[in-house]
């Protein structure tokens, strides 16, 4: 048994890059971007997405509510994906003899919501 803290801990580090639940190549095999595929791949050497497999793939898909497991767990995934998709960082100092403005590093939002915060922001004022 896992306690909750490890838990989401485990699933929030090992699945945050999922793009869908189950989605299949032409072979029938989970992708590997898939939630499904990136938890049989984690089963192999982690006992927890072992236990998570056996779990998802024993949910019978004719009750609806063993169903939306697996569509709560991927909600929640991705909900909690970091809301900052790169990161640029420049030398404010010149050291590398490259002509750089004084702000120094640059942040773009997933969602351009507040992306350009530290970006307009002097090096001085931070």
């Amino acid at each position: 048994m896992w306690t909750y803290s490890n838990a989401w801990n485990q699933i929030t580090d090992k699945l945050w890059l999922c793009e869908s639940i189950d989605a299949v190549d032409k072979d029938g095999k989970y992708l590997d971007t898939s939630m499904m595929g990136m938890v049989e791949r984690l089963s192999k050497g982690n006992v927890f997405f072992y236990a998570l497999l056996q779990k998802l793939n024993g949910i019978d898909s004719s009750k609806f509510q063993n169903t939306i497991l697996k569509s709560q767990l991927f909600a929640t995934v991705n909900s909690n994906k970091p809301q900052v998709s790169f990161l640029t960082l420049y030398d404010p100092e010149g050291r590398n003899a490259v002509d750089y403005d004084d702000y120094g590093v640059g942040l773009d939002s997933m969602d351009d919501v507040g992306g350009d915060i530290v970006s307009n922001t002097s090096v001085a004022d931070r």
